[in-house]
């Protein structure tokens, strides 16, 4: 029995039923298949049962496999700084060790040059006034020395030493001293928060690109505490002053000798000065002779 293309048409036109959906059939054959409800639906010929279009599934694809790329990135970008930072770790651990080892060496040559009185007392001279001398308590502060005796002491024995080290060495070399003997802690608590930031990357709970900066900080750390060690070993070496006490009293001679002569001058003296030179910052102005 042949297919009345009209009662085809009025189907067409009807509610489709449950699980069936429409599209503009365009040949005898996706009638057929509509009238037969061999088919749920049909196509769109540029699209999906979605409505997406090909362009439109093509960008979300391409946009998947941006995202890929741009994570697989960052994934390796963190390992390789997980990387930098586990290099900067064994070094320092090695920096250290070498530091600790020369450690009782080092601090023999530092104590060659300080001031130390017979009575046991270290003494230090200001490095921007060294003509004082301080000495630290039994909780640390420093305390300027005032005694007589002692002054007299860390004065002779100064001259005699020439350039010792400074207040400002031996807080230099306190410093260091205790960050090389930290050293290593500082070191294992760097590695131990590494391992922390790779755990938490690998389960999920940081993105690659938090557990990258917070690596780099660790390195950054790392790299900062290395700096100051070294600054605290220069400082303490490299700051010695020479003894000046006498020195100092041999310009202040000097200064009362001048200001005495300046007070016997004569007046004719005084009148010459006053009206032939001009005591400014510019420094004297000569006088012209007269033509």
């Amino acid at each position: 029995m042949g297919i009345n293309l009209k009662e085809t048409f009025s189907i067409k036109a009807s509610p489709p039923e449950e699980g069936i959906w429409q599209g503009n059939p365009t040949n005898q054959q996706t009638l057929l298949a509509l009238d037969s409800g061999n088919v749920a639906g049909v196509n769109l010929a540029d699209g999906n049962r979605d409505g997406i279009t090909r362009e439109e599934k093509a960008e979300k694809e391409r946009r998947e496999d941006l995202f890929r790329e741009m994570t697989l990135i960052i994934h390796q970008q963190f390992l390789e700084t997980m990387d930098q930072v586990r290099e900067k770790i064994a070094d320092a651990r090695g920096y250290f060790q070498e530091k600790l080892n020369n450690l009782e060496r080092d601090e023999a040559a530092f104590q060659a040059d300080v001031i130390l009185l017979p009575q046991g007392l270290e003494v230090y001279p200001d490095a921007n006034d060294p003509n004082r001398y301080y000495y630290q308590d039994e909780s640390g502060l420093w305390n300027e020395l005032q005694d007589e005796t002692f002054l007299k002491e860390a004065h002779d024995i100064h001259q005699e030493k020439g350039a010792v080290r400074t207040m400002q060495s031996k807080q230099a070399w306190d410093q260091y001293k205790d960050g090389v003997e930290k050293g290593n802690e500082a070191v294992n608590n760097a590695q131990i928060k590494t391992e922390e930031i790779e755990d938490k990357v690998k389960s999920g709970e940081m993105s690659p690109d938090e557990g990258r900066k917070q690596a780099e900080e660790i390195g950054e750390n790392i790299k900062q505490l290395k700096s100051d060690i070294d600054n605290d070993f220069d400082v303490a070496f490299e700051d010695k002053v020479e003894f000046i006490g006498d020195q100092k009293e041999l310009l202040k001679n000097d200064f009362q000798t001048t200001n005495k002569g300046i007070e016997n001058r004569s007046d004719l003296e005084n009148d010459f000065l006053d009206d032939n030179y001009d005591l400014t910052e510019s420094g004297p102005s000569i006088p012209t002779p007269s033509p």
